[in-house]
C-alpha cells in the first residue's frame, strides 16, 4: 500500500506530467499541414457562394426569383405565348404574363434562360424594369430558374389549349 502511495507521489513530478505535453513554443506545424489547412479554410468559405452567389451580388434578382417561384406556387400567374413575335430566328419567344392584374413580358432564350420585364409597348423598346435577368451563377438560382421555366412553359401551353378549346366551341360548321 506504501509502495503504491509512493509511486502516485512519484507521478505527481513535474518533469513527469510535462513529458506529456508540447509547450506552446514547442510546436511547429510542417509546411503541408499549413497548405492543407489553408485549402480547406477556402474551400469552405467558398461553399456558399456556390449555392447563394445572387443573394450576395446580385440580391434584386435572388429576391425576385424566389417572389416569382411563390406566385407560380400560389397559381397567380398567367401566360400567354405572343405567336407573331420570332427574335433572332425563334432563339428568343415571347410571352405576356398577367400577375394579378399587372403585365409583365417575359422573354425564353434559348430555351434554357429567361427574363422578366416590365410591359413592352409596341415598338419593343426598353422598358428598363429588368426584374430577373439572365444571370444565375448559383445552385440554387439555376434550380429556381429551371422550375420557373418548366411552370412557365405548362402555364404557357395550356392557356394555348384553352384558347383553342375556346374556339373550337364558338366555330359553327355548316352542313351542306
Amino acid at each position: 500500500m506504501l509502495s503504491y502511495l509512493f509511486s502516485n507521489i512519484r507521478n505527481l513530478n513535474p518533469k513527469i506530467i510535462m513529458k506529456h505535453f508540447i509547450k506552446e513554443n514547442g510546436y511547429n506545424p510542417s509546411v503541408a499541414f499549413i497548405l492543407f489547412f489553408t485549402l480547406i479554410n477556402v474551400i469552405f468559405c467558398l461553399i456558399p457562394f456556390v449555392f447563394f452567389y445572387e443573394a450576395f451580388t446580385e440580391p434584386h434578382y435572388w429576391k425576385n426569383r424566389w417572389r416569382l417561384h411563390r406566385l407560380l406556387n400560389r397559381g397567380l400567374v398567367k401566360v400567354k405565348y405572343n405567336k407573331g413575335t420570332s427574335i433572332f430566328g425563334d432563339k428568343i419567344k415571347t410571352y405576356d404574363v398577367t400577375i394579378e392584374g399587372e403585365e409583365y413580358s417575359l422573354w425564353i432564350w434559348n430555351g434554357d434562360s429567361f427574363t422578366l420585364d416590365g410591359p413592352m409597348d409596341s415598338s419593343y423598346g426598353v422598358s428598363e424594369r429588368n426584374y430577373i435577368g439572365l444571370f444565375k451563377a448559383s445552385v440554387v438560382s439555376r434550380w429556381l430558374n429551371r422550375v420557373a421555366l418548366r411552370k412557365l412553359k405548362q402555364l404557357a401551353e395550356h392557356s394555348a389549349y384553352e384558347d383553342y378549346e375556346e374556339m373550337s366551341t364558338n366555330c359553327s360548321i355548316k352542313q351542306l
